[in-house]
C-alpha cells in the first residue's frame, strides 16, 4: 500500500513538473511569436524605406534638370526687350 501512494505521488510530481514545463513552454512560444513579429515589422518599416531611398536616388537627378533648366529659361533674353534684359526682369 504503501508503495503504491508512492508511486502516486511520484506520478502527480512528475505530471505537475510535466503541466509546468508545458506553461513555460507555451510562454516562451507567445514571447518568440512576439519577437518574430517585431522582426516582421522592423524588416516591413525597412524595405519601405529602401523603396523611398530608391525613388528619391532616381528623382534627384530629374530634379535637378528642372531647376537648371528654370535658372536657364529664367535667365534667357527677353526677345521683346529692346535692351536685352532677361525674361525675369519684367
Amino acid at each position: 500500500m504503501l508503495g503504491q501512494n508512492y508511486d502516486l505521488a511520484l506520478i502527480r510530481c512528475l505530471l505537475d513538473l510535466i503541466e509546468k514545463e508545458r506553461e513555460r513552454n507555451h510562454l516562451q512560444d507567445v514571447q518568440f511569436q512576439a519577437v518574430v513579429q517585431r522582426i516582421d515589422a522592423i524588416e516591413r518599416r525597412e524595405q519601405g524605406q529602401e523603396e523611398r531611398l530608391e525613388f528619391l536616388e532616381a528623382e534627384i537627378p530629374y530634379l535637378r534638370h528642372r531647376v537648371d533648366r528654370s535658372i536657364e529659361l529664367e535667365y534667357l533674353e527677353n526677345p521683346y526687350s529692346l535692351d536685352g534684359d532677361a525674361r525675369c526682369n519684367w
